[in-house]
């Protein structure tokens, strides 16, 4: 694992061999707490860090272990964890033996009154899933801070009116834009035998009309 500073790219400001495996690591990062989690490619381990600005950088806290490879996954957003459990952070994944149903990993805070009292020293505020900003007026040059949310859930109970939610829509199917292609089809031809009806039946009126006149 090694750590770069965007500002200076000649040498990493950390580096550490992790194990001996060959799979590559995916990184997730809570900018929240500051917690780093590597997950290996086809392994069962996630090893997590605590990232501080000092001499040291990273600092291991410890590693869930499972012999049973994953076979792929994600991490759900900090607003889907719950906080009555002091949860900090869950990855849903499958695994090869089992690639039908989705299994969880759960990082939870030990904390005594973690299920009476709000954490807010481990939850503040999240990214809300929303853009901040349009893209035209990114690509103009603009830029602002993410748009966050409480995870108090007595706050948000109380913004939850006033605030915007944003709305999933499911991406169709190859199927399903292929039937609506035909559907689409469909209908522009009976639009065009429609006008060619009417055409037809204006056409007919002109002339009978213009045959009355020449026989007055």
């Amino acid at each position: 694992m090694k750590i770069w500073d965007l500002r200076k790219l000649e040498k990493p400001l950390y580096e550490n061999d992790i194990d001996q495996a060959a799979s590559v690591l995916y990184p997730y990062f809570d900018n929240d707490n500051g917690l780093l989690y590597l997950t290996g490619k086809g392994e069962g381990n996630i090893t997590y860090y605590e990232l501080v600005n000092d001499d040291k950088i990273a600092y291991l806290l410890s590693a869930y272990r499972n012999p049973e490879p994953q076979k792929g996954g994600g991490w759900l957003p900090k607003r889907a964890c719950d906080v009555w459990k002091c949860e900090i952070a869950r990855e849903h994944y499958t695994n090869q033996s089992n690639n039908k149903n989705f299994f969880f990993v759960i990082c939870k805070v030990p904390r005594k009154a973690g299920a009476e009292v709000f954490q807010e020293d481990i939850f503040p505020d999240a990214f809300a899933g929303r853009p901040a900003l349009q893209s035209d007026v990114w690509l103009k040059g603009e830029n602002k801070p993410p748009v966050t949310t409480s995870m108090n859930p007595a706050l948000k109970e109380n913004t939850s009116s006033t605030s915007q939610v944003s709305t999933f829509v499911k991406k169709k199917t190859y199927g399903e834009l292929e039937q609506e292609n035909v559907e689409l089809k469909e209908r522009i031809a009976q639009l065009e035998a429609n006008l060619a009806r009417a055409t037809n039946g204006n056409y007919n009126s002109t002339q009978e009309q213009g045959d009355e006149e020449k026989n007055d």
